[in-house]
């Protein structure tokens, strides 16, 4: 089963290898900027205000559905916002990121709440050894390397259960990309290659999505231009992105944001 999505391309025709189509989504946009070293350092408040994220967590707790005696890891924790509620139902959180000042943040959270059953561990995924068989492995909207394929299985040979959030829109919208490429340059979603990729690695993985308001940040056009030319990887002075934002961009802003999330339980 393939996931539903903008432009959606039949599986059985873009079966070959996912793993490289990712690979290009990854390099040909602003994706490859979100595993940068210290890219997350100056965002704690921005993560931490997100009203997208907090209406999310309990749906995302379900799917997670972590019980008393699991040990969990969480990939990309950020501030805690799902590692937090977590370790008040299960036995222990293993929780790793590759920012200092999103773990400084889940440390002084975990330490006013009283809450001392999360082992906070800098480092990126890539990097990290697991030296426990977790009940379950799970990433929200933290995993952007490439050859992801290989992270994957990791989190699956890790784990009894993983499972993986993220974007089922396009990174950058259909009219963004007539707008300003005069083509269509991104045709996937994150949570459509990584359900493909998983099925390509006999995961057997179960997709869910869910649709949740959009935040409206409260800034000026020029303040959107420059916030947007990062997410498309692009000049924050190119007309057509201003072209863009003073149409189309306002009409998306009324859209839900949907977010997928991929399942899959040990054999």
């Amino acid at each position: 089963m393939k996931p539903e999505g903008p432009t959606p391309l039949p599986y059985d025709i873009m079966s070959k290898d996912w793993n490289s189509v990712w690979n290009h989504e990854v390099s040909s946009t602003s994706r490859k900027n979100l595993d940068k070293e210290g890219f997350w350092d100056d965002r704690v408040e921005s993560v931490r205000k997100n009203s997208m994220f907090a209406e999310m967590t309990e749906w995302q707790l379900s799917l997670i559905s972590a019980e008393k005696d699991d040990i969990c890891l969480d990939i990309g924790c950020g501030t805690g916002r799902l590692a937090l509620p977590l370790a008040k139902t299960c036995k222990r959180v293993t929780a790793i990121d590759g920012s200092q000042p999103m773990l400084d943040a889940l440390r002084a959270e975990a330490q006013s709440s009283g809450i001392s059953n999360i082992d906070i561990v800098r480092s990126t995924w890539q990097a990290f050894s697991p030296d426990s068989n977790y009940a379950v492995a799970f990433a929200s909207f933290s995993i952007f390397m490439e050859d992801i394929h290989k992270h994957l299985q990791r989190m699956a040979d890790c784990s009894e259960r993983g499972v993986v959030f993220a974007s089922n829109d396009l990174r950058i919208p259909i009219a963004a990309q007539q707008a300003i490429f005069n083509d269509i340059v991104s045709k996937h979603t994150d949570i459509e290659m990584i359900h493909n990729i998983c099925e390509e690695l006999g995961l057997e993985p179960e997709f869910e999505t869910k649709a949740f308001s959009r935040p409206v940040p409260d800034e000026t056009e020029e303040q959107t231009a420059i916030r947007l030319a990062e997410v498309f990887d692009i000049d924050a002075d190119n007309p057509d992105l201003l072209s863009y934002i003073r149409s189309d961009y306002r009409k998306e802003q009324r859209d839900k944001v949907n977010v997928g999330a991929v399942r899959w339980k040990r054999k």
